[in-house]
């Protein structure tokens, strides 16, 4: 098989992740995406050769992310969208540096959620980090059903 069929493979789940993620949040709005926005973010870190790959292919897609879906940030300054963008992608790297090291046996899938949770709580609360935008908890905090249920479960 030649490099073109998985090099389009890994852009079309590289876009597929990053159009669910923005999707997710306003002005779409649509928070049931974010609940199947890791899944094709996964399969990209998990498609990668190494776990290197999975760092820098998720690591574009983080800076994607965050610069569609902080765009407002620019009119504040480029420079600040750039900083935030390019600084807070390297927590999607890890993210795809870890989904790629404990994923890789595909029986271990379920540990996705506890995988992606862990590298949203990392993000937002390791010193010089902490940028609070596009968590998927707060897409899905748009759903009625889902803050009583935090009552109940936790969040």
């Amino acid at each position: 098989m030649s490099g073109g069929p998985s090099r389009g493979r890994a852009w079309l789940l590289g876009a597929l992740g990053v159009g669910l993620h923005v999707a997710a949040f306003p002005p779409l709005s649509l928070w049931p995406l974010a609940l199947l926005a890791p899944w094709p973010l996964a399969l990209l870190a998990l498609e990668a050769r190494s776990s290197g790959r999975a760092f820098w292919r998720l690591y574009l897609a983080g800076v994607a992310i965050f610069v569609l879906g902080s765009w407002w940030l620019g009119a504040t300054s480029p420079v600040n969208l750039a900083i935030v963008s390019l600084v807070d992608a390297l927590w999607f790297g890890a993210f795809g540096w870890a989904a790629h090291r404990a994923l890789s046996r595909r029986a271990a899938l379920p540990a996705l959620p506890l995988i992606w949770t862990a590298h949203e709580m990392l993000r937002i609360n390791v010193p010089l980090s902490g940028y609070p935008w596009q968590l998927l908890g707060q897409a899905l905090a748009a759903n009625r059903a889902a803050g009583p249920a935090a009552d109940i479960g936790g969040g």
